[in-house]
């Protein structure tokens, strides 16, 4: 039998928050306060992943921080109803190559994907990857999905198995069932905890949306080029990434 190495060695793990929002959407700080606020809690990687709107933040990087490319696309069902009662996708994409595509990139907007073409959607998701990206299926109770819709989604990197957000915003945030129905399914996918903060609350409310859910990433250095990207699939001696016990 071959030993695979699931948690390579010779690498070094970084702590990271996978899902953020900042005034450039919905959220409440600038990207440099985003990163003060997180490297002051020993983070050293965030993607912001403003809704539909590409940031590639590379003036936030240095030695000890990595702001990964990123956005985060929204497809809502077709109606007049008012959010929450609104089924919708939400995913997030991170960017492996962001020196490629740029202009292309920097135009990303809204996708014009009817909500219930899920061939379109795939196809949306494959035309993402080709461009660069890797995608995580975001919050599926807060989604309002269920497991007819999105086990039908195909080529995402990976899926929230935790959000934060959702659960300080209705105990909604925590989805093992919907990994669990998605790898039944037969799909290949990274679970991920993110906070998905927007941080609209006092840091201590109790229901503050920052410091809640993570992954460590594991590189070779704190660099794109040291291969900080998480792969899939999973391989000896690349970058990887875990859900915290």
């Amino acid at each position: 039998m071959k030993t695979r190495e699931l948690l390579p060695k010779d690498v070094t793990y970084y702590k990271a928050n996978l899902h953020c929002h900042t005034v450039f959407s919905d959220g409440k700080m600038t990207p440099e306060e985003v990163k003060k606020h997180y490297q002051e809690k020993g983070y050293q990687v965030l993607a912001i992943t403003d809704h539909d709107h590409y940031g590639g933040h590379r003036s936030l990087c240095d030695e000890n921080f990595v702001a990964i490319a990123a956005l985060e696309t929204d497809m809502d069902q077709a109606g007049d109803m008012i959010w929450n009662y609104r089924r919708t996708w939400h995913m997030n994409w991170y960017d492996t190559c962001p020196d490629e595509h740029k202009e292309i990139k920097e135009a990303l907007a809204r996708p014009e994907v009817p909500y219930e073409n899920i061939d379109a959607i795939n196809t949306y998701v494959e035309e993402m990857a080709k461009l660069g990206f890797i995608g995580c299926y975001n919050h599926p109770y807060w989604s309002l999905q269920t497991c007819d819709e999105y086990m039908k989604l195909k080529g995402m990197w990976g899926m929230e198995i935790y959000n934060h957000g959702c659960e300080m915003d209705g105990l909604y945030g925590y989805h093992p069932q919907a990994y669990d129905e998605m790898l039944r399914s037969g799909q290949r996918l990274f679970c991920v905890s993110t906070d998905d903060n927007h941080n609209t609350m006092a840091e201590d409310c109790g229901l503050y949306d920052s410091f809640g859910g993570y992954i460590m990433i594991g590189a070779r250095s704190l660099t794109y080029d040291g291969r900080l990207m998480p792969n899939f699939p999973l391989a000896p001696g690349k970058a990887t990434s875990r859900f915290p016990s």
